[in-house]
């Protein structure tokens, strides 16, 4: 083989390479841990974000009787800090992400205890975690039906089309009807379909550093995102 003939080889094996890897990538078991993942956030954050709203609300309503109150917010400080801990372990399970806990410092005793947790950054950046997580997780998965399920949706319009109610789809005023509009539907449906492990991807990175930010020390440490 020629040298001319070796680098032609070359090229032509890193576009078919280039072609094939948003393939890899869709049946890659880390786009489908990140996906999990995802989603996974927005189930946890339906349950944090009601604890916490209601202990917060329920702490500050109870604050005339001064224990009570008190001692419900202590609670919800609690709740939040093993929710970090949960989610620090989640992250690392499923995106191979390693956050460092912030220091834990002297909780010490009493009024003492609760001066030090209310000054304490790492508490309101766990409970601003707990409080984003719900809101944080529905875009990503409105982001994530769009590109996964649009895109299978359309990519498979022609072996459904007519058999929908009108005889074609309809996306808002546009009626899909006619050999050229499900054609580019389906092409449209395609690139949806091949960038969404991608996107699925970035979401995840952009989670990470989320988590890195509020649940560690900012800083990456040991692993990424795959």
């Amino acid at each position: 083989m020629t040298e001319s003939t070796a680098g032609l080889a070359a090229k032509s094996g890193t576009r078919v390479a280039g072609v094939l890897a948003p393939a890899r990538l869709m049946v890659s078991p880390a786009t489908w841990l990140a996906l999990l993942h995802l989603f996974a956030g927005l189930l946890i954050g339906l349950v944090t974000f009601a604890v916490v709203v209601t202990g917060l609300v329920a702490g500050t309503g109870l604050l005339p009787i001064f224990g009570l109150g008190i001692l419900i917010f202590m609670s919800v400080i609690w709740f939040s800090g093993q929710l970090a801990r949960a989610e620090r372990a989640r992250y690392e399970l499923l995106l191979a992400e390693r956050i460092t806990p912030p220091p834990a410092g002297d909780p010490g005793q009493g009024w003492t205890r609760i001066r030090r947790a209310a000054s304490r950054p790492a508490v309101w950046k766990q409970l601003t975690y707990a409080l984003v997580r719900l809101p944080f997780s529905a875009a990503q998965a409105a982001v994530l039906i769009a590109s996964w399920s649009g895109g299978l949706a359309l990519l498979a319009l022609p072996a459904y089309n007519t058999a929908l109610p009108g005889g074609a789809a309809h996306l808002g005023q546009v009626r899909l009807a006619g050999a050229w509009a499900v054609a580019l539907a389906a092409v449209t449906g395609l690139a949806l379909l091949l960038s969404a492990p991608m996107l699925t991807r970035a979401l995840a990175i952009a989670d990470a550093a989320a988590g890195r930010l509020l649940l560690g020390t900012a800083r990456r440490d040991e692993g990424t995102a795959r």
